[in-house]
C-alpha cells in the first residue's frame, strides 16, 4: 500500500509541476502561512527544499555522500531491497569514520 501511495504521490507531483502556473513556492508559502504566524519563520522554510542541505560538520569531515534521498527512493520506487541498499550505505559511512579516527 505504502509504495502503491508513494508511486501514485510521485506521479501526481510530476503532473502538477507540468501545470504553466504552478509555483513550488506559493504552494510552500500557503502551506507554512497555515501553520506560523512569524513572516521569516515562513521564508526560512520555504528557502529549505529539497536541494538544500544543512551543514553537519561530522558528514563533511567524512567527504562521502551523505544525502541518503536516492537510497530510499530505490526502495520505494523501484522495490530495491531495504537491508541491502542501507547497508551499502551504513558500510560506506563505517569505512570512512574508521579512517578518521582509528
Amino acid at each position: 500500500i505504502y509504495r502503491a501511495f508513494t508511486e501514485m504521490m510521485l506521479q501526481t507531483t510530476d503532473l502538477v509541476k507540468q501545470d504553466p502556473t504552478y509555483s513550488e513556492d506559493a504552494v510552500m508559502t500557503t502551506a507554512a502561512q497555515k501553520k506560523i504566524d512569524d513572516p521569516e519563520s515562513v521564508t526560512a522554510l520555504v528557502f529549505f527544499k529539497r536541494d538544500k542541505v544543512i551543514f553537519d560538520p561530522l558528514w563533511g569531515m567524512l567527504g562521502v555522500s551523505t544525502y541518503i534521498g536516492p537510497a530510499i527512493d530505490r526502495v520505494v520506487t523501484q522495490g530495491a531491497d531495504y537491508n541491502e541498499v542501507l547497508d551499502a550505505q551504513t558500510t560506506t559511512y563505517q569505512a570512512r569514520l574508521l579512517e578518521l579516527y582509528s
